[in-house]
């Protein structure tokens, strides 16, 4: 069942990214949301047992619902990309609340080093564009940071397939949104979606494998 819903989400997924590119609205309008939602669908019939794995498994499924209505606002023809951002924050806070569910004694702080630079590093090299979005971006930075450095923490402790594909999920949405940070704000270039969206749903895909 799994295997078959991956293979559809792969289709969709190239055809909403063939969509964008080709400037059909309408086929962008509906692959993108059924992509997402056969991701949902994924991470709804992923198998759980333990009682801690159902609280995690609910709060992926409340990330992607998020995810979801982010998607839907970001491909509005109307300028619903603070609704967008605001979406994908809350997605991220259930992703953060999921990998943290996993964390049983603290790690290193070293290891978040590396995303404290890069955030900082990413914000200044937006700042001067980004006029009065300086705020949300700086809290939207630092969530995704969060999420990246706790599916880390996550997959150090456990060691196992599942935080790993977290892990690889995470790190995928921090490269889907940097690429899309810079497309939007900095500067536009051809391939921007494609590494957008092949990144953005191969990340959702892994997160809801991580059930």
């Amino acid at each position: 069942m799994n295997n078959i819903l991956v293979f559809f989400i792969i289709i969709s997924a190239i055809l909403d990214i063939k969509a964008v590119y080709s400037g059909s609205k309408k086929q962008e309008y509906f692959f993108k949301p059924i992509t997402t939602t056969l991701i949902i669908i994924l991470a709804f019939t992923q198998n759980t047992i333990l009682p801690d794995a159902q609280f995690y498994k609910n709060m992926i499924l409340s990330g992607l619902f998020f995810s979801l209505l982010g998607d839907i606002f970001i491909m509005l023809p109307s300028d619903k990309f603070i609704q967008g951002l605001i979406s994908f924050l809350i997605a991220h806070i259930f992703y953060i609340i999921a990998f943290n569910s996993n964390i049983t004694q603290p790690v290193s702080y070293l290891y978040i080093l590396p995303f404290i630079i890069y955030g900082f590093l990413m914000f200044g090299y937006l700042y001067s564009n980004l006029d009065k979005l300086k705020i949300p971006v700086i809290v939207y930075i630092t969530i995704i940071m969060i999420m990246v450095f706790e599916s880390l923490s996550s997959y150090l402790l456990l060691k196992n397939t599942y935080s790993l594909l977290a892990f690889i999920g995470a790190f995928l949405f921090m490269i889907s949104d940097t690429v899309l940070a810079i497309d939007k704000f900095k500067k536009k270039f051809k391939l921007a979606e494609l590494i957008i969206l092949s990144t953005y749903f191969s990340a959702q895909v892994f997160i809801a494998l991580s059930i």
